[in-house]
């Protein structure tokens, strides 16, 4: 049980990746989840516009937990330092800011999207374990 704000989300112990189908990203069909995936881009929430966004980054959590359970769990533990998180919310986006594994699951989103990655991005998401793509 995930609050409604959850798309999906990734499981460890099982190498899992769950949608959830409450969640109001879902509620509106293709075009409310195409509608809702540009608002969160624009805002600079996501990395992506893509209604595929939020399913791609859990499996970016799932592929990185999968090419290295110790990178997965250095990333679960570190932290970004302020200077490196300013520069993912302003490079990536906000929610890959607030953490390491969030910052390699956007990436993978974004990527898997079309979207160009900065280098000093890119050198995080490598330092943090991020799978090869």
């Amino acid at each position: 049980d995930r609050p409604v704000a959850t798309p999906g989300y990734f499981v460890s112990s099982s190498s899992s990746v769950y949608l959830n189908p409450g969640a109001r990203f879902f509620a509106g069909g293709n075009d409310g989840m195409l509608q809702m995936a540009r608002a969160a881009y624009e805002r600079g929430w996501w990395s992506t516009d893509s209604p595929l966004g939020p399913v791609l980054h859990e499996l970016g959590h799932a592929a990185q937990w999968r090419s290295s359970e110790q990178a997965y769990r250095h990333a679960q533990q570190a932290l970004l330092s302020e200077e490196d998180r300013l520069l993912v919310q302003r490079l990536l986006s906000e929610y890959g800011s607030k953490d390491p594994l969030q910052l390699v699951a956007e990436v993978v989103a974004a990527k898997l999207t079309g979207f160009s990655i900065h280098d000093d991005v890119l050198e995080l998401y490598r330092r943090f374990g991020g799978p090869n793509l």
